[in-house]
């Protein structure tokens, strides 16, 4: 799992450099035209600025100013650095209004540290999938949707973060749709999946009849199809995606709060989280009381409603709050804690249902260390009691004739008393 992040920050890296590479590469072919274009209107300017063209001395401020009035204007006030004329990416950026530099960083260290711990945990999950053949069953196939969408998320959070270091967004206006886009239907088919492991465990704990994959496919397709059609309305007008308040990433534009966001806000919240939600707590519920009734507690039935409700309660609360009152009072910092918190969810999810599961604890671990592990080793671990008594206190009949001394060893187990008579 180290080295599985360390090779994601150093591709990070090698990204972040490369892309400063060749925007150095345009800046520098953009000054060779513009050196020409100086050239044709002034004359032996080549002889009179050597500078500008890869040689000789420092400029004066009369030579700046010549090189900058020529200038195009969608390249107004740059920055003159040494060896080249100018640099575009010298140029500073404001901060988001509201946020020190410190609290910048702050939060984009914070995001980087989620999509890191989050993207790691789920492909984790994703490739012990793939690889273990024991794994590849209906109910976890819900699993690894659930951890294919998380993962969404991770890269989602990867740009904010990514961003949040520049101090601004430089994807522009498209890439802004893009980004919101890409975070709701990941988002919502997250919170989805999570409500179908729930039914499927249900199923499996309470009903005994397991979900099939002819049930289990058309399922993770409607999923997928119904959160990417809610996710495009605002593309379509119905709703707006526009910046959070660091201006470092893209959601749901909730500061407007007039009739077109309140009519998008309430059935996007009823299909997606008050549903998801009272089908998760139905289902833990019936899940529960199936364990207290056996004495066999699996899982703790109530982490995941409690992890659905603390990741993105915040983020449903601030959007309910401002389809009725205005948030431009409120303090942008507090605004971009609800985002934050939601973007936690992809971690917690991993922990809870594939290294908190039973069924893909064992699978993840042979994947790790190519140890599988045979039930026969779990059934010591909870080694039933035996002892021997009497047939006749247990009201069995044996043959007294061929064994004067009987005995008989009862096996007591958890899920059902079973007795075995030797002799």
């Amino acid at each position: 799992m180290v080295y599985f992040a360390k090779c994601t920050f150093k591709w990070m890296l090698s990204f972040a450099l490369s892309r400063e590479f060749w925007k150095k590469l345009q800046y520098r072919a953009s000054f060779s035209k513009l050196s020409v274009s100086i050239n044709l209107r002034t004359g032996p300017l080549r002889r009179k600025l050597p500078w500008a063209f890869g040689k000789g001395r420092e400029p004066s401020q009369k030579e700046r100013e010549i090189v900058t009035d020529s200038l195009p204007v969608h390249e107004a006030e740059p920055r003159l650095v040494w060896p080249y004329c100018y640099d575009k990416m010298a140029t500073s950026h404001p901060l988001p209004e509201g946020f020190t530099e410190l609290e910048v960083f702050g939060f984009g260290t914070v995001m980087m540290a989620e999509a890191l711990l989050g993207f790691s945990l789920n492909m984790l999950t994703i490739v012990s999938f793939w690889k273990i053949k024991e794994l590849r069953t209906p109910g976890n196939f819900l699993v690894f949707n659930l951890a294919l969408s998380d993962c969404g998320i991770c890269f989602n959070a990867f740009i904010a973060a990514f961003s949040s270091f520049l101090r601004y967004w430089p994807y522009g206006s498209d890439g802004c749709q893009i980004h919101g886009f890409h975070g709701f239907l990941t988002a919502l088919t997250s919170i989805s999946s999570a409500a179908a492991v729930a039914w499927d465990r249900h199923h499996q704990y309470c009903t005994r009849n397991k979900l099939q994959w002819g049930s289990v496919i058309p399922m993770t397709i409607f999923l997928w199809l119904f959160s990417g059609f809610w996710a495009a309305m605002p593309l379509l007008g119905w709703g707006e995606y526009d910046y959070e308040p660091l201006r470092t990433c893209c959601t749901l534009d909730y500061t407007k709060g007039d009739r077109n966001y309140i009519t998008y806000l309430i059935p996007l919240a009823l299909f997606h989280f008050m549903i998801p939600v009272f089908i998760m707590l139905t289902a833990y519920q019936a899940i529960d009381h199936k364990f207290k009734k056996t004495g066999q507690f699996k899982f703790n039935t109530g982490l995941p409603v409690k992890s659905l409700v603390i990741c993105w309660g915040p983020y449903s609360f601030l959007c309910f709050y401002a389809a009725v009152e205005s948030v431009t009072f409120i303090s942008p910092k507090i605004l971009m804690i609800p985002a934050v918190i939601a973007k936690s969810s992809p971690a917690a999810n991993a922990l809870i249902y594939a290294l908190g599961n039973e069924n893909y604890q064992g699978g993840i671990w042979q994947f790790l260390t190519g140890q599988k592990i045979e039930k026969a080793e779990v059934d010591n671990k909870t080694k039933d009691k035996q002892f021997t008594m009497a047939p006749s206190s247990i009201g069995c009949t044996t043959n007294s004739a061929n064994s004067p001394d009987v005995f008989a060893a009862v096996k007591i187990r958890k899920e059902n008393c079973m007795i075995f008579l030797y002799n």
